[in-house]
Formats: structure tokens, sequence, C-alpha cells
């Protein structure tokens, strides 16, 4: 058995192996651009479908992409928004007091004291000296767009892969 080598080939063999990291990178950098679009386009989605479209959380969704010389970095967030932390985990139960009042003052539209009262028409002034909160589940819509996209991030960089050993 008698083996061939071109000079030709090995130089085309070495100078893809020289591109290889530059390709990488690339490849990656792409990736986690594409990704970080997928989990912002899949978490505004769920924040329309957990919650009502109002108040400030559909809007302070945010998406940024940084590239660096071998690495990058994508991030989606939320900023300017007071209760997001207790929107991504959820609450315990806690009571509610008044701080410069001796009662809370609300407006019950169906019912007296909210819950078990009577139905009335008209809406209802109730005060309370306290008000029992009920503990808020969990509506993570950044944790789940990362659990639904999950696939489709995989296949991302698997493409990125194949496509850096390409010749």
């Amino acid at each position: 058995m008698r083996v061939v080598v071109d000079s030709r080939e090995v130089r085309d063999l070495a100078g893809r192996f020289e591109r290889l990291p530059e390709r990488a990178a690339e490849a990656v950098a792409v990736g986690v651009r594409e990704a970080t679009a997928l989990i912002h386009r899949q978490a505004t989605e769920n924040i329309y479908r957990l919650f009502r479209p109002s108040g400030r959380m559909p809007n302070a969704l945010k998406m940024s992409f940084e590239r660096f010389v071998n690495n990058a970095m994508g991030s989606v967030s939320i900023t300017g928004v007071g209760y997001v932390t207790q929107e991504f985990g959820g609450t315990r139960p806690y009571d509610i007091f008044p701080v410069n009042a001796r009662a809370l003052r609300f407006v019950s539209p169906t019912r007296i004291g909210f819950s078990g009262g009577p139905r009335t028409l008209q809406p209802v002034e109730v005060f309370a000296r306290r008000v029992h909160h009920p503990p808020l589940p969990e509506r993570s819509y950044l944790r789940a767009a990362m659990a639904q996209k999950r696939g489709e991030i995989r296949a991302l960089f698997g493409d990125a892969i194949r496509e850096t050993f390409r010749p």
C-alpha cells in the first residue's frame, strides 16, 4: 500500500486549521445573536400571554448583544419595572397594613369585602385595618422562553459547529 500526499492539500488543510478559531468565533457569535433574538421574541409572547399587556412590563423587555474578540454575549432583561422580581419568582402570602392612616381604603367593584360578600350593583367603598394578600405563583416568562426555545437553540449551535468545519 502506498500513500501519496500532495503538498497543496497539506497547505490547504493547514490554512483551514489556521482559520478555524476565527470561523468558530464567528459561528458562535452568530449563534449567540440568533439565540438571544429567539429568546427575546418568545419572552415577549409569554408576557402578552401571562399578563394583561398594560403597564410598563411588555415594553421594558430589552435585548442586547455584544461581540468581543473571541467571545460573544447576548442578554434579555427587564429594567424600570419594580414588581418584576415578584412576577419572576412569585411571592409568599403577606399582609398589607396602612402606613399613613388607620385603615386601608378600596373600591370593590362587585362584592363587599372582595370575596365572599354579597354581590352589589354599585361599587362599594371598603375599609380594612389589614389585607391578607395570597401568594402569587411564579410566572417566569423568561425562564419559560429559554425552555421553549431549547431545541431551536441547540440546532442553531449545531449548525454553527457544522459550518465551522465545512471546507
